[in-house]
Protein backbone atom coordinates (compact mmCIF):
# COMPACT_ATOMS: atom_id res chain seq x y z
CA UNK A 1 0.00 0.00 0.00
CA UNK A 2 2.93 1.91 1.08
CA UNK A 3 4.33 1.35 -2.18
CA UNK A 4 1.26 2.40 -4.58
CA UNK A 5 1.20 5.79 -2.37
CA UNK A 6 4.47 6.42 -3.26
CA UNK A 7 4.02 5.81 -6.93
CA UNK A 8 0.78 7.51 -7.16
CA UNK A 9 2.90 10.56 -5.06
CA UNK A 10 5.59 10.24 -7.99
CA UNK A 11 3.23 10.21 -10.79
CA UNK A 12 1.48 13.00 -9.44
CA UNK A 13 4.51 15.24 -9.27
CA UNK A 14 5.59 14.07 -12.72
CA UNK A 15 2.01 15.15 -13.77
CA UNK A 16 2.38 18.80 -12.10
CA UNK A 17 5.61 18.79 -13.55
CA UNK A 18 4.06 17.90 -17.09
CA UNK A 19 1.10 20.61 -16.30
CA UNK A 20 4.33 22.85 -15.31
CA UNK A 21 6.16 22.38 -18.82
CA UNK A 22 2.38 23.13 -20.45
CA UNK A 23 1.52 26.14 -18.91
CA UNK A 24 5.21 27.25 -19.53
CA UNK A 25 4.95 25.81 -23.04
CA UNK A 26 1.72 27.28 -23.58
CA UNK A 27 2.89 30.57 -22.26
CA UNK A 28 5.81 30.59 -24.60
CA UNK A 29 3.61 29.82 -27.76
CA UNK A 30 1.31 33.14 -26.54
CA UNK A 31 4.54 35.04 -26.68
CA UNK A 32 5.83 33.60 -30.25
CA UNK A 33 2.77 33.98 -31.31
CA UNK A 34 2.54 38.01 -30.38
CA UNK A 35 5.94 38.25 -31.75
CA UNK A 36 4.93 36.16 -34.56
CA UNK A 37 1.93 38.56 -35.41
CA UNK A 38 4.43 41.61 -34.82
CA UNK A 39 6.98 40.18 -37.30
CA UNK A 40 4.22 40.08 -40.19
CA UNK A 41 2.67 43.31 -39.07
CA UNK A 42 5.89 44.93 -38.92
CA UNK A 43 6.45 43.11 -42.84
CA UNK A 44 3.47 44.25 -44.15
CA UNK A 45 4.63 48.03 -43.44
CA UNK A 46 7.79 46.91 -44.99
CA UNK A 47 5.75 46.68 -48.04
CA UNK A 48 3.31 49.16 -48.06
CA UNK A 49 6.48 51.67 -47.56
CA UNK A 50 8.16 49.67 -50.31
CA UNK A 51 4.93 50.18 -52.69
CA UNK A 52 5.05 53.90 -51.66
CA UNK A 53 8.65 54.30 -52.48
CA UNK A 54 8.28 52.72 -56.17
CA UNK A 55 5.29 55.16 -56.59
CA UNK A 56 6.56 58.05 -55.28
CA UNK A 57 10.00 56.63 -57.58
CA UNK A 58 7.53 56.96 -60.75
CA UNK A 59 5.87 59.96 -60.38
CA UNK A 60 9.70 61.62 -59.63
CA UNK A 61 11.12 59.69 -62.70
CA UNK A 62 7.95 60.95 -64.93
CA UNK A 63 8.42 64.46 -63.72
CA UNK A 64 12.29 64.27 -65.11
CA UNK A 65 11.29 63.12 -67.94
CA UNK A 66 8.69 65.76 -68.90
CA UNK A 67 11.12 68.83 -67.43
CA UNK A 68 13.94 67.34 -69.79
CA UNK A 69 11.74 67.23 -73.02
CA UNK A 70 10.41 70.93 -72.11
CA UNK A 71 13.86 71.58 -71.74
CA UNK A 72 15.16 70.63 -75.25
CA UNK A 73 11.48 71.97 -76.80
CA UNK A 74 12.38 75.29 -74.79
CA UNK A 75 16.27 74.71 -76.62
CA UNK A 76 14.71 74.10 -80.08
CA UNK A 77 12.64 77.17 -79.97
CA UNK A 78 15.80 79.38 -78.68
CA UNK A 79 17.69 78.62 -81.91
CA UNK A 80 14.85 79.42 -84.22
CA UNK A 81 15.26 83.30 -85.42
CA UNK A 82 12.43 85.30 -85.84
CA UNK A 83 12.83 84.66 -89.43
CA UNK A 84 12.86 81.16 -89.19
CA UNK A 85 9.52 81.41 -86.95
CA UNK A 86 8.58 83.40 -90.23
CA UNK A 87 8.62 80.90 -92.41
CA UNK A 88 7.76 78.29 -90.58
CA UNK A 89 4.24 80.33 -90.68
CA UNK A 90 5.00 80.49 -94.36
CA UNK A 91 5.09 77.09 -94.89
CA UNK A 92 1.44 76.11 -96.22
CA UNK A 93 1.66 79.46 -98.57
CA UNK A 94 4.81 77.75 -100.03
CA UNK A 95 2.86 74.58 -100.31
CA UNK A 96 0.00 75.90 -102.23
CA UNK A 97 2.53 78.02 -104.61
CA UNK A 98 4.69 74.93 -105.51
CA UNK A 99 1.28 72.92 -105.69
CA UNK A 100 0.55 75.52 -108.49
CA UNK A 101 4.13 75.61 -109.99
CA UNK A 102 3.71 71.80 -110.31
CA UNK A 103 0.56 72.36 -112.22
CA UNK A 104 1.66 74.85 -114.47
CA UNK A 105 5.00 72.66 -115.36
CA UNK A 106 2.56 69.92 -116.47
CA UNK A 107 0.74 72.21 -118.68
CA UNK A 108 3.99 73.28 -120.00
CA UNK A 109 5.42 69.88 -120.72
CA UNK A 110 1.95 69.00 -122.68
CA UNK A 111 2.52 72.36 -124.53
CA UNK A 112 5.97 71.11 -125.38
CA UNK A 113 5.08 67.70 -125.94
CA UNK A 114 2.68 69.33 -128.73
CA UNK A 115 4.98 71.56 -130.05
CA UNK A 116 7.32 68.82 -130.48
CA UNK A 117 4.77 66.60 -132.25
CA UNK A 118 4.22 69.67 -134.67
CA UNK A 119 7.76 70.33 -135.42
CA UNK A 120 8.47 67.24 -136.38
CA UNK A 121 4.90 67.23 -138.81
CA UNK A 122 6.32 70.59 -140.56
CA UNK A 123 10.04 69.02 -140.82
CA UNK A 124 8.88 66.17 -142.87
CA UNK A 125 6.70 68.66 -144.64
CA UNK A 126 9.89 70.28 -145.76
CA UNK A 127 11.76 67.07 -146.43
CA UNK A 128 9.02 66.52 -148.70
CA UNK A 129 8.64 69.85 -150.08
CA UNK A 130 12.71 70.09 -151.07
CA UNK A 131 12.63 66.05 -152.41
CA UNK A 132 9.78 67.05 -154.68
CA UNK A 133 11.30 70.63 -155.89
CA UNK A 134 14.51 68.54 -157.08
CA UNK A 135 17.55 70.56 -155.34
CA UNK A 136 18.48 68.71 -152.68
CA UNK A 137 22.30 70.05 -153.12
CA UNK A 138 22.73 72.35 -150.41
CA UNK A 139 24.09 75.72 -151.35
CA UNK A 140 27.36 75.47 -150.16
CA UNK A 141 28.13 72.16 -151.77
CA UNK A 142 26.90 73.45 -154.82
CA UNK A 143 29.21 76.79 -154.70
CA UNK A 144 32.01 73.98 -153.47
CA UNK A 145 31.64 72.33 -156.91
CA UNK A 146 32.45 75.42 -158.77
CA UNK A 147 35.70 76.02 -156.59
CA UNK A 148 37.91 74.48 -159.58
CA UNK A 149 40.30 75.84 -161.97
CA UNK A 150 38.17 76.03 -164.80
CA UNK A 151 35.30 77.78 -162.86
CA UNK A 152 37.08 79.97 -160.10
CA UNK A 153 35.92 82.90 -162.79
CA UNK A 154 32.59 81.79 -161.75
CA UNK A 155 32.60 82.77 -158.07
CA UNK A 156 34.13 86.01 -158.35
CA UNK A 157 32.78 87.47 -155.26
CA UNK A 158 34.48 84.27 -153.14
CA UNK A 159 37.37 86.84 -152.03
CA UNK A 160 35.43 89.53 -151.33
CA UNK A 161 33.01 87.28 -149.03
CA UNK A 162 36.16 85.80 -147.76
CA UNK A 163 36.94 89.37 -146.42
CA UNK A 164 33.30 90.13 -145.46
CA UNK A 165 33.57 86.66 -143.00
CA UNK A 166 36.84 88.09 -141.35
CA UNK A 167 35.16 91.89 -140.98
CA UNK A 168 32.26 90.11 -139.69
CA UNK A 169 34.28 87.99 -136.92
CA UNK A 170 36.33 91.02 -136.04
CA UNK A 171 34.09 94.16 -135.43
CA UNK A 172 30.56 91.86 -134.90
CA UNK A 173 31.41 89.08 -132.58
CA UNK A 174 34.73 89.96 -131.57
CA UNK A 175 34.98 93.14 -130.35
CA UNK A 176 31.23 94.46 -130.31
CA UNK A 177 30.45 91.66 -127.38
CA UNK A 178 31.03 93.12 -124.05
CA UNK A 179 30.11 89.70 -121.93
CA UNK A 180 33.14 87.87 -123.44
CA UNK A 181 36.92 88.03 -123.93
CA UNK A 182 38.96 86.84 -126.11
CA UNK A 183 42.51 85.95 -126.47
CA UNK A 184 44.85 82.72 -127.20
CA UNK A 185 46.95 80.51 -125.52
CA UNK A 186 50.69 80.56 -124.86
CA UNK A 187 53.44 77.92 -124.23
CA UNK A 188 55.14 78.36 -120.73
CA UNK A 189 57.14 75.27 -119.13
CA UNK A 190 55.77 72.66 -120.85
CA UNK A 191 51.98 73.98 -120.12
CA UNK A 192 49.79 77.01 -121.33
CA UNK A 193 48.33 79.73 -119.81
CA UNK A 194 45.50 81.97 -121.46
CA UNK A 195 46.20 85.30 -122.34
CA UNK A 196 43.37 88.12 -123.04
CA UNK A 197 44.19 90.22 -125.95
CA UNK A 198 46.64 93.05 -124.68
CA UNK A 199 45.51 92.26 -120.98
CA UNK A 200 45.43 89.62 -118.57
CA UNK A 201 47.04 86.56 -118.22
CA UNK A 202 45.39 83.06 -116.87
CA UNK A 203 47.41 80.77 -115.91
CA UNK A 204 44.05 78.74 -114.16
CA UNK A 205 41.60 77.69 -117.28
CA UNK A 206 38.76 74.92 -118.14
CA UNK A 207 38.35 74.45 -122.10
CA UNK A 208 34.85 73.57 -122.74
CA UNK A 209 32.46 73.17 -125.65
CA UNK A 210 34.02 73.22 -128.47
CA UNK A 211 37.19 74.85 -127.31
CA UNK A 212 37.79 71.25 -125.67
CA UNK A 213 39.25 69.47 -129.01
CA UNK A 214 42.81 69.90 -129.28
CA UNK A 215 44.13 72.96 -128.12
CA UNK A 216 45.98 75.36 -130.98
CA UNK A 217 48.50 77.66 -130.29
CA UNK A 218 47.68 80.12 -133.47
CA UNK A 219 43.92 80.28 -133.07
CA UNK A 220 41.62 82.84 -130.86
CA UNK A 221 39.56 81.61 -128.44
CA UNK A 222 36.61 83.22 -126.27
CA UNK A 223 35.37 82.55 -122.73
CA UNK A 224 34.18 84.61 -119.88
CA UNK A 225 35.83 85.18 -116.59
CA UNK A 226 34.95 82.90 -113.53
CA UNK A 227 36.67 84.18 -110.28
CA UNK A 228 40.96 83.94 -110.84
CA UNK A 229 40.13 81.47 -113.63
CA UNK A 230 38.64 81.62 -117.63
CA UNK A 231 36.09 79.22 -119.27
CA UNK A 232 36.99 78.85 -122.58
CA UNK A 233 34.26 78.09 -124.80
CA UNK A 234 34.59 78.52 -128.19
CA UNK A 235 37.41 78.80 -130.65
CA UNK A 236 38.03 80.99 -134.13
CA UNK A 237 40.14 78.89 -136.31
CA UNK A 238 39.80 81.65 -139.11
CA UNK A 239 41.67 84.48 -137.13
CA UNK A 240 45.21 84.33 -135.83
CA UNK A 241 46.17 86.18 -132.41
CA UNK A 242 47.92 88.87 -134.41
CA UNK A 243 44.85 89.66 -136.14
CA UNK A 244 43.29 89.64 -133.00
CA UNK A 245 45.39 91.99 -131.48
CA UNK A 246 46.09 94.57 -134.38
CA UNK A 247 42.35 94.97 -135.40
CA UNK A 248 41.69 95.38 -131.24
CA UNK A 249 45.26 97.85 -131.27
CA UNK A 250 43.23 100.18 -134.09
CA UNK A 251 40.15 100.24 -132.43
CA UNK A 252 41.50 101.41 -129.08
CA UNK A 253 43.24 103.56 -131.20
CA UNK A 254 39.84 104.85 -133.02
CA UNK A 255 38.14 105.63 -129.56
CA UNK A 256 41.32 106.48 -127.37
CA UNK A 257 43.39 108.54 -130.04
CA UNK A 258 44.03 112.10 -129.28
CA UNK A 259 44.46 115.14 -131.91
CA UNK A 260 47.31 116.36 -130.28
CA UNK A 261 49.58 114.82 -127.32
CA UNK A 262 52.21 117.50 -128.04
CA UNK A 263 50.36 119.95 -125.44
CA UNK A 264 51.09 117.31 -122.64
CA UNK A 265 55.24 118.06 -123.03
CA UNK A 266 57.30 120.94 -123.56
CA UNK A 267 58.07 122.43 -127.09
CA UNK A 268 61.90 119.74 -127.39
CA UNK A 269 60.43 117.12 -125.82
CA UNK A 270 60.10 115.39 -129.16
CA UNK A 271 64.00 115.92 -129.97
CA UNK A 272 64.62 114.49 -126.56
CA UNK A 273 62.34 111.04 -127.04
CA UNK A 274 63.16 110.64 -130.75
CA UNK A 275 64.77 107.20 -131.24
CA UNK A 276 65.28 106.34 -127.71
CA UNK A 277 64.02 102.86 -127.02
CA UNK A 278 61.97 102.66 -123.27
CA UNK A 279 61.66 99.06 -121.80
CA UNK A 280 58.14 98.77 -119.44
CA UNK A 281 57.61 95.75 -117.70
CA UNK A 282 53.85 95.48 -116.66
CA UNK A 283 50.88 93.08 -116.50
CA UNK A 284 48.15 96.42 -117.08
CA UNK A 285 47.01 97.00 -120.62
CA UNK A 286 49.18 99.98 -121.64
CA UNK A 287 47.88 101.09 -125.46
CA UNK A 288 47.53 104.72 -124.35
CA UNK A 289 51.08 105.06 -122.91
CA UNK A 290 52.04 103.20 -126.14
CA UNK A 291 50.28 105.67 -128.64
CA UNK A 292 52.04 108.51 -126.42
CA UNK A 293 55.33 107.53 -126.45
CA UNK A 294 55.46 106.74 -130.33
CA UNK A 295 53.91 109.96 -130.87
CA UNK A 296 56.99 111.56 -129.40
CA UNK A 297 59.05 109.18 -131.99
CA UNK A 298 60.02 106.74 -129.00
CA UNK A 299 60.55 103.18 -128.98
CA UNK A 300 58.61 101.34 -126.37
CA UNK A 301 59.12 97.83 -125.48
CA UNK A 302 56.34 96.63 -123.56
CA UNK A 303 56.50 92.58 -121.76
CA UNK A 304 55.17 91.03 -118.93
CA UNK A 305 57.55 88.18 -117.42
CA UNK A 306 55.13 85.39 -118.71
CA UNK A 307 55.48 86.59 -122.38
CA UNK A 308 59.19 86.89 -121.55
CA UNK A 309 61.10 85.13 -119.23
CA UNK A 310 62.79 86.88 -115.61
CA UNK A 311 65.83 86.76 -117.19
CA UNK A 312 65.68 87.87 -120.56
CA UNK A 313 63.97 91.13 -119.13
CA UNK A 314 66.77 90.91 -116.09
CA UNK A 315 69.52 91.06 -118.89
CA UNK A 316 67.64 93.56 -120.89
CA UNK A 317 66.88 96.05 -118.53
CA UNK A 318 70.40 96.54 -117.94
CA UNK A 319 72.21 96.34 -121.51
CA UNK A 320 73.07 98.97 -123.68
CA UNK A 321 70.25 98.37 -125.91
CA UNK A 322 67.64 100.10 -123.55
CA UNK A 323 68.38 103.82 -123.16
CA UNK A 324 65.26 103.57 -120.02
CA UNK A 325 63.35 101.16 -118.16
CA UNK A 326 60.20 101.57 -115.92
CA UNK A 327 59.31 98.83 -113.86
CA UNK A 328 55.30 99.35 -112.89
CA UNK A 329 54.40 97.97 -109.46
CA UNK A 330 50.96 96.69 -111.13
CA UNK A 331 51.53 93.13 -111.57
CA UNK A 332 55.28 92.95 -111.39
CA UNK A 333 56.09 89.41 -109.45
CA UNK A 334 58.06 89.41 -106.32
CA UNK A 335 60.36 87.20 -108.70
CA UNK A 336 61.22 89.53 -111.24
CA UNK A 337 62.43 92.48 -108.60
CA UNK A 338 64.55 89.55 -106.85
CA UNK A 339 66.40 88.81 -110.49
CA UNK A 340 67.14 92.33 -110.59
CA UNK A 341 68.01 93.30 -107.22
CA UNK A 342 66.98 96.27 -105.33
CA UNK A 343 70.45 97.81 -104.76
CA UNK A 344 70.39 97.52 -108.62
CA UNK A 345 67.43 99.62 -108.94
CA UNK A 346 68.66 101.66 -106.48
CA UNK A 347 71.83 102.81 -108.37
CA UNK A 348 70.96 102.55 -111.66
CA UNK A 349 69.52 105.86 -112.44
CA UNK A 350 67.99 104.69 -115.95
CA UNK A 351 65.91 101.74 -113.50
CA UNK A 352 62.72 103.11 -111.98
CA UNK A 353 60.02 101.63 -109.86
CA UNK A 354 56.45 103.26 -110.33
CA UNK A 355 53.51 102.88 -108.48
CA UNK A 356 50.03 103.33 -109.68
CA UNK A 357 50.56 106.52 -112.17
CA UNK A 358 48.82 107.94 -115.23
CA UNK A 359 50.06 107.43 -118.87
CA UNK A 360 50.48 111.33 -118.72
CA UNK A 361 52.76 111.11 -115.55
CA UNK A 362 54.81 108.39 -116.97
CA UNK A 363 55.06 110.12 -120.01
CA UNK A 364 56.44 112.94 -118.05
CA UNK A 365 58.67 110.95 -116.33
CA UNK A 366 60.29 109.83 -119.37
CA UNK A 367 60.97 113.08 -120.57
CA UNK A 368 62.09 114.43 -116.95
CA UNK A 369 65.01 111.43 -117.37
CA UNK A 370 66.05 112.49 -120.94
CA UNK A 371 66.32 115.84 -119.35
CA UNK A 372 68.63 115.65 -117.07
CA UNK A 373 72.39 116.23 -117.88
CA UNK A 374 74.66 113.48 -118.49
Amino acid sequence: MTICHKQLATSQQQLSKLHQQLVDVTSENAKLTVQWQQARDFSHSVSNWFALGILIYNRADNLYTAAYQQRAFNQTQQLLTPKDRQHLARYEDFKKQFSSQDQLITRLKAINHEATAENRRLKRRLIKAASSSGSTVPLVDQVMAKITPAKINSVAWLPAAHRRYHHVLLEDVLINTGNRIFGCFIPHHGGYYFQVVNGRAYQKYRRLGAAKRTLTKNAVYAGIIDGDRVLVTTIFHDITPLQLRSHHELQLHRRRARSNYQALLPADAEIKLTGKKILIVTWQRTQRLNQMLRAFGVEPLIVNNHEKSINWIATTAVSNQIDFTLLLSEGLSHSMLSTLGKETIKTRRDIELVYNESPEELLRRCYRFFSQPT
